[in-house]
């Protein structure tokens, strides 16, 4: 939703692919991008950047995302720059049996 919602076209690309050790998702939008000062941040509830100010929301998209990771020993990251969009990627470990 946040990546659809942030970009100006209201697309997103998701990537699905797995190694021998995680599935791994990305998820790509090319919208205004999360400030690089702020990243350190964007898993707070409730938190929300300074650039989307008149975009709705509540901030806990992210810190869902988060919650569900760690659950699953996920793991999440960000690239993002301003004006040009932002790929959140969650790397789950895959089970062996």
């Amino acid at each position: 939703d946040n990546a659809c919602k942030y970009s100006d076209d209201k697309k997103a690309k998701v990537q699905i692919d797995f190694n021998d050790t995680a599935v791994i998702a990305n998820v790509t939008d090319w919208g205004i991008g999360i400030p690089e000062e702020e990243l350190e941040h964007i898993f707070k509830p409730l938190y929300r950047a300074y650039n989307v100010s008149g975009k709705s929301g509540h901030g806990i998209g992210l810190t869902i995302v988060k919650r569900v990771a760690d659950l699953h020993h996920a793991r999440v990251f960000i690239r993002s720059e301003l004006n040009v969009g932002t790929t959140v990627t969650v790397s789950i470990p895959s089970i062996h049996k």
